[in-house]
């Protein structure tokens, strides 16, 4: 369900890109599709719900930080952190799922 559920969300996304001028190009938008497919995935095996819900909440707020630059000066600076050093957020990640015992 996951695996189906990030190659659609990918397949719209890049879809998107090419056919509608209004579509979003933004990094945030990667988290938000594995959220939204831990959330497809939760529907049917009741796991994952909170972490695609934290997931995809928070890459809604980090794609839309640059219009809350004036309200929330924070967000726009950890979106520009994320934004330089998510490749090393990615590996960190990667090994903690590799080292964590099942």
């Amino acid at each position: 369900m996951f695996t189906g559920g990030f190659i659609f969300g990918l397949g719209i996304h890049f879809y998107g890109l090419l056919h509608y001028s209004f579509w979003i190009d933004h990094w945030g938008i990667y988290p938000f599709i594995v959220g939204a497919a831990l959330i497809i995935r939760a529907v049917r095996t009741k796991k994952g719900l909170f972490p695609g819900m934290l997931l995809s909440s928070a890459s809604v707020v980090l794609i839309f930080s640059a219009q809350l630059r004036d309200q929330i000066e924070w967000i726009h600076d950890l979106s520009a952190m994320i934004e330089n050093y998510w490749p090393l957020i990615l590996i960190g990640v990667g090994i903690w799922l590799l080292r964590r015992k099942q």
